[in-house]
């Protein structure tokens, strides 16, 4: 029993062992990989203790420097201009990822015989030199390596040589400005609040409200127009400086270039209640298609081209929205129309099936819904500011948006009979437009104009009985039979069925439709003629929620007939070849019976 005991001890102790030995052994391996990883790295930069970066080229110094914490960078002769912080990060990446291919030591180098001009550290291709918290650390960049794809590099005193990639050269700057920040304007377009212009036409205020509208502010109060506004935007987005560009840094007078009234000047305001100005001024003498510019925050002057002072050139009804129609038509799900004491109410379901819901409950017609959406947002401004007297609605449209949580109404006042385009106000805006179009009609309130022209819908497979009964014209009638087929009943003479013309009815009444609706709730049919019809068409179903319909036709117009569905009360007119048919080709005709001796 000892002895099994003190063999599980051993068998224990010996797994522990093993265990620390391979942690020990792979955390050797990792120590030692990552010793190799620096020794075998050129540059070990941080941008955060980073002070100063300079690259000295055989024709041009390029310097950055971190001076209260910003980053500038520029030359004696024009001074100093913010640098491109995403540029210069991506330089310093870039010298980071750089290793020592190979090392020349210093035993080699004595054992060659070699100096430094044979290097080419005599009139070295490029010196970099960096500062941070630690002190100055530089390098020297000889000629290439007898491998075309090499360099000979040297760091400070160091004597050993290394060769280096010479995918180094690509992150060097090699220009004075290429470094410099070019971009003027925020790239987030989403956070921009305020757009405000200075120029020719004087002050232009636009801003975003909480509902993410554009509205005019200054010089007058009006909703902006959101495409106008946000290709702006996206052309301040896009504006940069040229490298070639940049005029003058450290500029004290700035009168010299025009800049110093700030008469012309785009300004970008931010949700964050920052702002970036630019400021425009003289045409460049030497450079006539461009002019002078800066920033309002610091003195950097530079040039872009004289296009840009069409920008500054808009007068406000430029960004005034002509559209009637604010939302979407996609996104409307509810319309109401007012109409002195009527009122008509419209509602989409989520499946965007719309139906009226008062004065009365009808199925909608899609047609006449996008009709009727297509009229409001083809509809624009073509006259603004127009004399407001005070006069109350003549007609009253809102349109809604659960979506997007808007309403868009629109008044339309008196037109006291005048064609030249209706006067309305939007949503809340006290002015007062003139639009295209020209009137609007009783019918735009009229229930009927917008019921679904389906007036029946009928499963042929639910039909049980049809029977057609016409004034001087037998009664014809057919029953569906066990086996599905339908046979004539009600008949003492021989008959069959003439079932071309029975699917041709059939066709023609499964789905029902008005070309014209005419009236409902009507107390006197006669004048329809369906008082008493020129035609009854009665369905029997075999459904027990429903028992059937019947179609009753009346008098004949130039359009079409009066019919309607008994106890619906909605007369309308059907299309007379569909009426005709019923009339012209009865499905149920005699048989010729011959008599013996014939």
């Amino acid at each position: 029993m000892k002895k099994k005991g003190r063999s599980s001890f051993i068998l224990f102790v010996t797994c522990i062992v093993l265990t620390a030995f391979i942690w020990i052994q792979q955390a050797w391996r990792m120590n030692t990989a990552r010793k190799d990883y620096f020794n075998a790295q050129l540059f070990n930069l941080n941008p955060e203790t980073l002070l100063s970066l300079e690259f000295v080229h055989s024709n041009v110094v390029i310097k950055c420097e971190k001076k209260d914490g910003v980053w500038l960078t520029g030359s004696p002769k024009k001074g100093e201009g913010r640098v491109d912080v995403a540029l210069l990060n991506r330089v310093i990446s870039g010298l980071n990822t750089q290793q020592k291919v190979n090392t020349i030591t210093e035993q080699q180098l004595e054992a060659r015989g070699f100096n430094d001009a044979q290097y080419g550290f005599a009139k070295p291709l490029l010196k970099i030199k960096a500062v941070d918290n630690l002190g100055t650390h530089q390098w020297t960049v000889g000629r290439k390596a007898p491998l075309e794809h090499l360099y000979y590099i040297r760091e400070g005193n160091k004597k050993e040589i290394y060769t280096v990639s010479a995918q180094l050269l690509n992150f060097i700057p090699t220009k004075e400005d290429q470094l410099r920040d070019r971009i003027i304007f925020p790239s987030d377009l989403t956070t921009i609040r305020q757009l405000e212009i200075r120029g020719g036409n004087g002050f232009i205020q636009i801003i975003k409200d909480p509902d993410g509208i554009w509205k005019i502010q200054q010089p007058i109060v009006a909703t902006a127009n959101k495409v106008v506004v946000d290709t702006l935007l996206v052309t301040l987005q896009n504006l940069t400086i040229g490298e070639d560009d940049f005029i003058a840094d450290d500029v004290s007078d700035f009168s010299i270039y025009g800049l110093q009234d700030e008469n012309k000047q785009i300004s970008l305001g931010g949700v964050d209640k920052t702002s970036t100005m630019l400021i425009l001024g003289d045409i460049i003498p030497e450079r006539p298609d461009f002019v002078y510019a800066r920033r309002a925050t610091d003195k950097t002057v530079f040039a872009l081209k004289k296009s840009i002072l069409d920008l500054i050139s808009f007068k406000p009804e430029h960004f005034r929205d002509p559209r009637v129609l604010l939302i979407p038509p996609k996104e409307i799900n509810h319309i109401s129309i007012t109409h002195g004491a009527k009122k008509l109410n419209l509602f989409a379901t989520p499946s965007h099936h719309w139906a009226i819901v008062s004065p009365v409950s009808w199925s909608a017609d899609p047609l006449a819904i996008f009709t009727l959406l297509k009229k409001w947002n083809d509809a624009v401004i073509i006259e603004y500011d127009l004399k407001n007297i005070g006069e109350k609605d003549e007609w009253t449209f809102l349109f809604g948006s659960k979506s997007l949580g808007q309403t868009n109404v629109i008044h339309v006042l008196p037109s006291y009979g005048k064609r030249d385009g209706l006067r309305i106000r939007r949503n809340d805006d006290p002015a007062t437009y003139r639009i295209n179009i020209p009137r609007l009609t009783d019918s735009m309130i009229d229930p009927l104009r917008f019921k679904d022209k389906l007036v029946l819908k009928l499963d042929l497979a639910q039909l049980k009985t049809m029977k057609v009964e016409q004034k001087s014209k037998p009664t014809y009638a057919i029953e569906r039979q066990k086996d599905g087929t339908f046979l004539p009943v009600e008949t003492q003479n021989p008959v069959q069925l003439d079932f071309l013309a029975l699917n041709k009815m059939f066709d023609a009444i499964k789905n029902l439709r008005a070309i014209q609706y005419v009236a409902y709730d009507q107390q006197d049919l006669s004048k329809y003629g369906l008082q008493n019809p020129t035609m009854s068409i009665h369905l029997g179903l075999n459904a027990t929620a429903q028992l059937g319909y019947v179609l009753l036709v009346g008098s004949k117009t130039d359009e079409g007939y009066y019919a309607m569905i008994k106890g619906r009360d909605v007369v309308f007119l059907l299309n007379k070849k569909v009426v005709e048919a019923f009339f012209n080709e009865p499905f149920i005709i005699k048989k010729t019976v011959k008599l013996d001796g014939e």
